[in-house]
This record gives C-alpha cells, sequence and structure tokens, in this order.
C-alpha cells in the first residue's frame, strides 16, 4: 500500500511506514495498492522510504567510493523509483521488485530495441542476481571492461543499388540515375506490350 497527499504538488507517494505520512491528514490521503498505479497516477517516489534508497543509504560509504575509484555517476530517479547509473560506456537502472523486495538491474540497449517486458523503455534486464547495489556496480564495470576488448558485431544490411543515397552530381549517383532510367523504359515497355496482349486477347473473343 502507497499514500499521497491529494493537495501535494510535488505528487510524491510514500510506504505506509514513511515518516512523512503522518504529516498527511486523513481526508487528504489517496491510496494506491501497487507502485505502478502510483506511477501511472502521475506520482513521484520519495527519498526516504523508497525500497531503492533504503538500499542506497545502507551501502552509501562503500558505493561512493566505488563510484569515484571507477568513473560512476548515480542517480535517484523518482519517477521510476529506480537507481541510475552512468559510466563512461554505458547506462543502467537498479530497482527493487518482487514479494520479496529483490534488486534487478537493467541494461540500455545498444539497439533501438524495446522489451515489452521491460519496465523502462529500450533497456533489457540482466540475469545476474545480486543482494547488494555494490555487487550490481563490480558487475557493471566488468560488463563495461569485457565489452571494451569484445564489442558486439554490428550486422549492417547490405543496400540494394535503388536503395543508395549518393551525392548529387557524383559518379555514383549519375550511374544510378542512367539505371533508373533503364528500369523505367523496361518497365513501360512491359506496360505497351501488356495492353497490346490484353487489346489482342479481347478480338479473338
Amino acid at each position: 500500500m502507497y499514500i499521497a497527499s491529494k493537495k501535494s504538488r510535488k505528487k510524491i507517494f510514500h510506504t505506509e511506514q514513511c515518516s512523512h505520512v503522518k504529516n498527511i491528514a486523513p481526508q487528504n490521503r489517496l491510496y494506491f495498492y501497487t507502485l505502478q498505479d502510483a506511477q501511472a497516477a502521475g506520482y513521484r517516489s520519495c527519498r526516504t522510504c523508497s525500497a531503492v534508497m533504503w538500499y542506497y543509504r545502507r551501502e552509501s560509504a562503500e558505493l561512493l567510493s566505488f563510484c569515484f575509484e571507477n568513473g560512476l555517476t548515480l542517480h535517484f530517479d523518482r519517477k521510476k523509483a529506480a537507481l541510475s547509473v552512468k559510466t563512461p560506456h554505458s547506462l543502467w537502472k537498479i530497482i527493487v521488485n518482487g514479494q520479496e523486495n529483490q534488486l534487478f538491474l537493467y541494461h540500455r540497449n545498444m539497439f533501438d530495441k524495446e522489451d515489452p517486458k521491460s519496465p523502462f523503455p529500450l533497456y533489457h534486464s540482466q540475469k545476474f542476481r545480486s543482494p547488494t547495489i555494490l555487487g550490481y556496480l563490480e558487475y557493471i564495470v566488468q560488463h563495461d571492461h569485457y565489452r571494451q576488448y569484445n564489442p558486439l558485431e554490428i550486422y549492417h544490411k547490405k543496400l540494394r543499388w535503388d536503395e543508395h543515397h549518393y551525392r548529387k552530381g557524383s559518379k555514383h549517383y549519375k550511374k544510378q540515375q542512367k539505371r533508373f532510367k533503364r528500369q523505367k523504359k523496361r518497365q513501360a515497355i512491359h506496360q505497351v506490350e501488356a495492353l497490346l496482349k490484353s487489346l489482342g486477347d479481347s478480338h479473338k473473343k
């Protein structure tokens, strides 16, 4: 259960145990049964009672030291109740989900491909699991290091001659335009032949 204030302009929701709930008058309280319901209504997560921030505060000293040594940046995304991780090479999201409040990690896709099961557009879930945020940060650094020396092979579709966009006036452009003209001429001839054939068939009938 999550609670928000009907009169709040900041539109922040809290857990029932949050210390800020006592400041909301009972008649002004708005209730949400799930985190997704609160987010769908346009409300943002409270820094104090957010589950992922609870993990962060428990490890804050170690996390700040690790981020400084490895060039990582952490940012709390209130709208998604997630901890955003930025490295020199990649983007990540850490959230708390499930009945047991477990941590989950999501990685920004290298290609603009969306995973319908992911709570974040253009991010996909990682199979790796860690009970701590620091464990995920260590995995992220290892992942970036591996990808630096083992980059993904990007498949480039080979374009047909009529799919290329050459610079106007260039040698390739002129050659392409000649092929377009020949193609149009052949199409016109085929159309005339088809018309004559249909006329001949009609006369025979």
